[in-house]
């Protein structure tokens, strides 16, 4: 999935921002969003918006933090 979301979420995001499809969205949760690659693309483009993913603890336990992204158990 990680490869797949490489060339997705560029499309996807360059698409929110044309159409305005995130104003007014103040924060997002990705569930079992693994890495949280695509989760990163979000805040990194929209700024106002706040990411949250939720996955296992034994995946959330190996991730870097990142001061844009939340993850929780």
């Amino acid at each position: 999935m990680t490869s797949h979301t490489c060339f997705v979420v560029p499309a996807l995001v360059q698409g929110c921002a044309k159409e305005g499809v995130l104003d007014g969205v103040r924060s997002l949760v990705d569930v079992g969003g693994s890495n949280g690659v695509d989760s990163k693309a979000i805040p990194n483009a929209f700024s106002h918006v706040k990411f949250t993913v939720m996955d296992l603890a034994h995946v959330i336990e190996t991730l870097p933090k990142d001061p844009k992204v939340d993850f929780v158990l």
